[in-house]
């Protein structure tokens, strides 16, 4: 797998991971952390 396809596969993963907590508990409550813990993306991806 190329080097722009593996950078959009993490980009998708890190906006779905996103929107579902946004989907959940809003965006003022949605924390960077909590999306990194319950998704297992690196913080410094975001």
């Amino acid at each position: 797998m190329r080097q722009e396809e593996k950078t959009e596969l993490t980009r998708e993963r890190i906006l779905q991971a996103a929107m579902r907590e946004f989907g959940t508990n809003g965006y003022a409550a949605t924390k960077v952390n909590t999306i990194c813990c319950k998704y297992g993306i690196p913080k410094g991806l975001l």
